[in-house]
């Protein structure tokens, strides 16, 4: 966004959120993710396929390009670094203690149509840097994207321990899930629009390993008479965070203060 002011902090971690988001929507395999950024590279292949004398299977993949279904289009809004000072009781001592915060934007368009599918605004924070912003922050806005289209769902249980499939950078371990129940699909009754399906929160999990295809988790809290319901595509995992919305008050209204101290400098 053009009221950032940090330009070459702010185009740097644009593009390193950029990078990690496709990470972890490819590493999900829910979606196939196309590549415009290297369509010169792939280009040159497919020229030298049409003319070095190919074989016909080969030649055949030549017509095999697919066009986008869906944007994810993503705006960085805010990029601050707050600093905050706290006097220790013990030795009254100042110390320092540092957030970089952002605020993106995030919406996902119907190329056909236009019609925005999905549309949130995100903050994301980090006690680090710009770099550990935006590997914190893309993961979270891609577990985001993930879960209002193709939540991670559970395929195996044997006994209290669950098996989820999606791995790589999607899990880590020692991660809260809220396991959820999947009920009757609902129906927006003035525009007749499937708004997805009834959810019952069942209980929770705790990631212990993550491979590249998926993960496994052991039951920290269940209120079903028989975990093995957990099974049959009936019911999904979605990240447990807490006190979310009192966070983000909070960081806003940091950032907000921020914004209003480098104005009264600049004016100064």
């Amino acid at each position: 966004d053009d009221n950032v002011s940090d330009r070459s902090a702010a185009d740097a971690t644009a593009l390193a959120i950029q990078n990690r988001v496709i990470d972890y929507l490819t590493q999900t395999r829910r979606f196939a993710m196309i590549d415009r950024n290297n369509i010169a590279d792939t280009q040159t292949e497919l020229n030298y396929i049409a003319t070095s004398g190919m074989a016909t299977r080969e030649l055949a993949r030549l017509g095999n390009k697919v066009g986008t279904d869906y944007l994810v289009v993503m705006i960085l809004r805010e990029l601050n670094t707050n600093i905050h000072q706290k006097k220790m009781k013990t030795n009254n001592r100042i110390k320092e203690i540092k957030q970089v915060v952002g605020e993106v934007s995030v919406r996902i368009l119907d190329v056909a149509t236009s019609q925005i599918k999905f549309s949130d605004t995100i903050l994301i924070q980090s006690d680090r840097d710009y770099r550990a912003l935006a590997k914190d922050g893309g993961r979270v806005i891609g577990q985001t994207i993930q879960n209002a289209i193709y939540p991670a769902r559970i395929v195996a249980i044997d006994g209290d321990t669950v098996t989820i499939g999606q791995g790589g950078k999607t899990f880590a371990r020692n991660e809260i899930y809220e396991l959820v129940q999947l009920g009757k699909r609902m129906i927006d009754p003035y525009t007749k629009e499937s708004l997805g399906f009834q959810e019952i929160p069942v209980g929770k999990i705790k990631i212990e390993r993550v491979q590249s295809k998926q993960s496994t988790g052991r039951i920290i809290e269940i209120t079903l008479d028989d975990a093995t319901q957990l099974i049959g595509y009936k019911h999904i995992v979605r990240p447990l965070r807490s006190n979310s919305t009192a966070n983000l008050e909070e960081n806003r209204k940091s950032v907000k203060k921020a914004k209003s101290r480098i104005e009264e400098m600049k004016q100064s």
